[in-house]
């Protein structure tokens, strides 16, 4: 079996620094590669106790990642809470690759988005449908039954974003709950 050799130097870099970072992390390390995180939290997160890489910013901030970006050979997504625009214009900015593509990362960061890529390529999803009113709140629990899973399109992730509800007013304060109003 052939393989490739990393230099010592190589960097990856995780766009957040939650569980998931920390877990790839000790992965990365096993194989000598160093790591870098970039958190949007105060508190340092869970993999910032391990390396001396460690920057903090805004996930709404292109030059806070740039800057980050420049400083790692690649660079991956912790979560789902960046903008896949965002993504592409660091990517283009500091001219390191990102992974998953930005492009690839716009089909799965909005879960109506997502749901209608998986379909679109044969693969069975729940049933779903994006709803903007009570009365789209009523008729999806009278087509396919209470107590259904009404989740955010966007920034849910891990149980996050989601609520069960089991009658029409348990759906409308999860509705608003789960920004909604608010077109999540």
């Amino acid at each position: 079996m052939s393989r490739t050799s990393l230099p010592a130097s190589t960097k990856i870099g995780f766009l957040g620094a939650g569980q998931l970072a920390r877990m790839s992390s000790l992965e990365a390390f096993r194989f000598g590669i160093q790591v870098a995180v970039f958190s949007d939290r105060t508190e340092n997160e869970p993999v910032q106790f391990m390396t001396p890489f460690s920057t903090s910013g805004s996930f709404e901030s292109v030059d806070d990642m740039v800057a980050f970006a420049k400083e790692c050979d690649v660079l991956t997504l912790e979560n789902e809470f960046i903008s896949s625009e965002i993504l592409l214009e660091v990517q283009e900015k500091s001219g390191t690759p990102i992974f998953p593509s930005p492009q690839s990362f716009a089909l799965i960061e909005n879960k109506l988005i997502e749901k209608q890529t998986f379909e679109n390529a044969g693969i069975p999803v729940t049933p779903y449908k994006l709803v903007a009113s009570k009365n789209d709140l009523l008729a999806f629990g009278e087509e396919h039954g209470w107590p259904y899973l009404l989740k955010s399109s966007k920034g849910g992730y891990d149980g996050y974003g989601n609520k069960t509800v089991r009658s029409i007013d348990e759906a409308e304060v999860a509705f608003k709950e789960l920004g909604g109003t608010e077109g999540r």
